[in-house]
């Protein structure tokens, strides 16, 4: 049984709608969650989010991007680059955390408000 093209379009734009919606269902999460749960729950949706974007934007632009480069090199240029420029940016904010960590926590003073 061989589905029209009209009609696995009509399929997608109802299953997109659903998977999309499904994203309210975090109001009702919430009120089962604690505060500090619910946080964690965010800041992992919001990683697999960003992760999803910055996954299909780079896989459409890289194909391309090795296409146009493979004039020039017999290597694949392009994933190299991509990859090289990942841990670059990955080192840089590693460094750049554990300094601003060590300088930070050297000057901070804990002070309790109540005597013991």
């Amino acid at each position: 049984m061989a589905i029209s093209v009209e009609a696995f379009k009509i399929i997608c734009l109802i299953g997109t709608l659903v998977f999309g919606l499904c994203g309210l269902l975090i109001f009702p999460i919430k009120r089962y969650l604690a505060n500090d749960h619910f946080n964690t729950f965010v800041e992992y949706s919001n990683a697999f989010g960003s992760g999803v974007i910055i996954s299909v934007g780079l896989l459409h632009m890289l194909v391309d991007a090795n296409e146009k480069l493979e004039e020039f090199f017999d290597y694949p240029m392009a994933f190299a680059m991509a990859i090289v420029g990942y841990v670059l940016i990955y080192f840089v904010e590693e460094v750049a955390l554990r300094y601003f960590l060590k300088k930070y926590q050297a000057s901070s003073v804990i002070q309790h408000a109540h005597t013991h």
